[in-house]
């Protein structure tokens, strides 16, 4: 066997690797009994050679998960036989080495004789998520293997961008939105990324609503300005959800319009007969004359014959040949043309 003899060993003495890799050989005998396990009949029975450089891993990483920048802290995992809390049959033939990272920092550590591992890094990375890793790359027995999971650099940066209505009249429903977003590092897996329910509340002058932002980071609602017109600013602000996401705002311009007014004529449309009097209280006599009040304010008069005059006793007057007569009621006088 050469070289390959100490890992048959290693793995047929293994209880979880025996039982995978081999085939026991427990009845009949040549001289010698056979058993279960290793005995002179069969020595370890019959191998499965495939088997035998394919064995699996249970790898876990079991280190923190959030942290913040300039923390110095300690990466760990576990790296055992696969479905056996057993440490991998190839450690009797050296030492077994597992790479850490997280963020940015990495370190390789050696598994300790109940399969755990751990070394020490700084977190230097911006907020923002990242990942945390622990490969193992595998052996002449056993397949390599890693996990991955979410690792988290405390307090990201968020931003906001407002997307709503920017001017409204005194009185009008005015719709005010905007998108929050992942601002953290560049580096950062979710840099850039929308953030959902997450509730923004929006003030405008004495108004303010609130609403929770969908699944593309957006987020409206509406007031009605009753401030008097004017520039005012409207104001979106994030309380934040720390230790994860830290808190923001934003302003922008908003101009509230004087409200819009229509004059509405609510009066008669047509025109109005009136009687016509000399001015000092002599009425017109149907059929002297005529008299219009027309829409323009004049009252024009038309009558044939005798024009009573008021510096004249009564019965005497001025006669007037199909006369033209017209009386402005605003100048409340006779004119004679």
């Amino acid at each position: 066997m050469g070289f390959v003899a100490p890992l048959i060993y290693a793995l047929a003495n293994d209880p979880t690797t025996y039982a995978r890799d081999f085939h026991d050989v427990t009845t009949g005998t040549n001289g010698f009994a056979a058993t279960t396990g290793w005995d002179e009949a069969t020595g370890w029975g019959s191998a499965d050679f495939n088997k035998l450089a394919n064995n699996p891993i249970d790898i876990t990483y079991t280190g923190p998960t959030q942290v913040e920048k300039g923390d110095t802290v300690t990466l760990s995992a576990t790296l055992l036989d696969k479905g056996a809390a057993t440490l991998l049959a190839t450690e009797a033939l050296g030492t077994l080495k597992v790479s850490l990272a997280a963020g940015g920092s990495s370190c390789d550590a050696n598994v300790d004789s109940s399969g755990h591992a751990s070394c020490t890094v700084t977190i230097n990375d911006d907020p923002g998520h990242y990942k945390a890793i622990v490969a193992y790359a595998g052996d002449a027995a056993y397949v390599g293997g890693s996990q991955t999971v979410d690792f988290l650099v405390k307090h990201i940066p968020t931003k906001i961008t407002y997307t709503g209505d920017t001017s409204a009249d005194y009185n009008d429903p005015a719709t005010l939105s905007a998108k929050l977003v992942d601002d953290g590092s560049p580096t950062s897996f979710t840099h850039g990324d929308p953030l959902a329910g997450k509730t923004l509340t929006f003030t405008l002058g004495a108004e303010s609503c609130s609403a929770t932002t969908d699944s593309s980071g957006g987020a409206s609602c509406s007031v009605t300005p009753l401030d008097n017109p004017g520039g005012y600013s409207v104001v979106v602000s994030f309380a934040g959800s720390e230790p994860e996401y830290k808190a923001s705002m934003s302003s922008t311009g908003f101009t509230v319009k004087q409200e819009e007014s229509k004059l509405v004529y609510t009066g008669t449309t047509t025109s109005q007969l009136s009687r016509l009097s000399d001015g000092v209280g002599n009425a017109h006599r149907p059929g002297r004359g005529s008299a219009d009040r027309h829409e323009d304010g004049h009252v024009h008069a038309r009558r044939r014959g005798y024009l009573p005059r008021p510096d004249k006793p009564r019965g005497r007057g001025v006669v007037l040949d199909h006369a033209h007569a017209d009386r402005h009621e605003n100048h409340g006088r006779l004119v004679r043309r």
